[in-house]
């Protein structure tokens, strides 16, 4: 399940977007989503959270929802997620990196 860090909104990214995003590329955006999340919930350290940001970017990858698209659009579409158990959502984070843990919001 820790391999899912960044799939649950990178498919809602998908979804917004038509599927006329890459996978990797909507899950980089995903990750990113979770970690200001879980930084601002006090899940993770702002530190490790500026590492990963820093090592997407440095592979080219996005880090920004596309223009268009709203995080309240993101979180209709997480209300159809398969993986929605009793009204809770199962997300993956990194406190630190080398450690994931499984929340629910």
């Amino acid at each position: 399940m820790i391999l899912n860090y960044g799939h649950t909104y990178g498919h809602a990214v998908e979804k917004a977007l038509k599927f006329r995003i890459q996978h990797g590329y909507a899950v980089s955006i995903g990750m990113e989503i979770i970690n200001k999340m879980a930084v601002k919930e006090g899940l993770m350290n702002k530190k490790h959270a500026a590492r990963i940001t820093a090592l997407l970017k440095r592979s080219s990858l996005p880090t920004r929802l596309p223009k268009g698209i709203k995080m309240s659009q993101l979180e209709k579409l997480l209300l159809l997620d398969k993986k929605r158990v009793n009204g809770k959502q199962n997300i993956i984070i990194v406190p630190r990196i080398g450690t994931a843990a499984i929340v629910e919001l």
